[in-house]
């Protein structure tokens, strides 16, 4: 969660406060959101070190799990990169933007199974079949912990992640287009 809060959050300053650069050394912008996902990216595996280690340490040495993680983890970084270049040139062109989407990350967290897990409420609810978080997570953290991915979380996520790159398409072809909004 930090790793997505944080790309996003990052996102929505990123083009301000690179506004110099992009004007005086005619810099793509896309360069700087992509950054903001680099960066973030090198801070989680950071982070990840000590959990890792004790995973290996304390549970058997089957690295299936972790291996039939890797592509759900992949899709959970595009899937995160595709957010933050939408919602940071959205938050560069509309500045005002900024809290509501730092209230809906809020929001999102909660409404999300981070700190509670699914069988605590009812899998079929609204709240777990409509929030593509609950399924972003899916795909990476089920094969770690049951062996496997359900199949609706796939396509779940694959359709969030057509829709979101037709979205960043729209916004890099803008980007290059409208320098002037930074």
């Amino acid at each position: 969660w930090t790793f997505l809060n944080s790309v996003v959050l990052d996102a929505t300053t990123a083009l301000q406060g690179s506004a110099s650069l992009i004007k005086d050394r005619a810099l793509p912008p896309v360069i700087f959101l992509l950054q903001c996902t680099f960066r973030q990216a090198l801070f989680a595996a950071h982070n990840a070190i000590v959990p890792l280690l004790l995973w290996l340490v304390l549970t058997p040495h089957d690295v299936g799990g972790a291996i039939a993680a890797l592509p759900g983890l992949v899709l959970f970084v595009v899937c995160t990169l595709g957010l933050s270049l939408v919602l940071g040139a959205l938050a560069t062109r509309y500045r005002d933007i900024k809290p509501i989407i730092e209230s809906s990350l809020t929001l999102a967290f909660l409404a999300s199974p981070i700190i509670w897990t699914s069988e605590m409420i009812d899998r079929g609810s609204t709240v777990m079949r409509l929030n593509p978080l609950t399924h972003l997570f899916a795909i990476w953290r089920d094969p770690l912990a049951t062996g496997h991915v359900a199949t609706a979380s796939v396509i779940y996520v694959l359709a969030c992640l057509a829709a979101l790159a037709v979205a960043a398409i729209v916004t890099i072809t803008h980007l290059r287009k409208a320098a002037f909004w930074i």
